[in-house]
């Protein structure tokens, strides 16, 4: 599917985590070389992603932080994507700004696992991989009136029906589903309300996800990410209904 002009795209997170090491003598699970491949990365990134941030206190040793981003890394302070690396995990942060799957963002992804295994001594096993698209509009741009069951049916492919009778109306919804795929993927879809960070405005929001865990060799997982796009990229279109849709065509 071609970049939408006025996608309603909030964020995008691609995520892989690998093994840990398990020290002997106390039997804990540890990132063995964390500190050193984190300086390494660091260097590696200069020249597109020169602003490191530690998002963690230095006081929290980074071996009780396995599978935890504690470092960021951007090309300015305000600026995305962004680059997360942590004991065990490695992520990819995008917004609609910027996305495009073919141009930036996959090619992006790629680039990372690349730098990744350069900041690493030792073979990093990848054992789960997820793909999140997080959606959103401001609800009040599209005739909200305050019933969120009669909007969501009313924008989306989804409603909220209770088989009872309730005297009053929804003003907070939130619905997960999870699906078992057939190549063993799970696919987590999310319709839920909310509320802007600096106004307060109502927000309708929701989310595709797909994650796997398995062994992946590299090859396997940059295949499993495009099978995974193309699913939530059709699913998205299938979700939103036609009305709405036209409204992220517009520029």
């Amino acid at each position: 599917m071609a970049k939408l002009p006025n996608a309603p795209l909030q964020e995008v997170i691609f995520e892989v985590k690998w093994d840990l090491d398990v020290k002997e003598e106390t039997n804990q699970t540890y990132d063995k070389g964390f500190d050193i491949a984190a300086g390494k990365f660091s260097g590696i990134v200069q020249d597109q992603f020169p602003v490191v941030r530690r998002k963690l206190p230095e006081e929290i040793p980074n071996n009780f932080l396995n599978y935890q981003t504690v470092y960021q890394y951007k090309s300015g302070v305000q600026t995305w994507p962004i680059l997360q690396l942590g004991p065990g995990i490695f992520t990819v942060n995008d917004t609609d700004k910027n996305y495009d799957w073919d141009k930036t963002y996959f090619p992006l992804i790629k680039r990372g696992i690349n730098w990744l295994e350069k900041a690493y001594t030792k073979n990093l096993n990848f054992r789960f991989a997820s793909l999140k698209y997080i959606d959103t509009i401001k609800v009040n741009d599209y005739g909200f009136k305050g019933d969120w069951k009669s909007f969501i049916s009313q924008q989306l492919n989804v409603s909220f029906q209770n088989q009872f009778d309730i005297s009053g109306k929804l003003t907070n919804a939130q619905l997960n589903q999870a699906f078992a795929l057939e190549d063993e993927s799970n696919l987590q879809v999310s319709v839920s309300s909310g509320k802007t960070n600096k106004l307060n405005e109502p927000l309708l929001i929701w989310q595709i996800g797909i994650q796997k865990q398995k062994m992946f060799q590299k090859t396997d997982l940059f295949e499993w990410l495009e099978h995974s796009h193309d699913i939530a990229s059709d699913l998205f279109k299938k979700i939103v209904k036609q009305d709405l849709y036209d409204s992220f065509t517009q520029t």
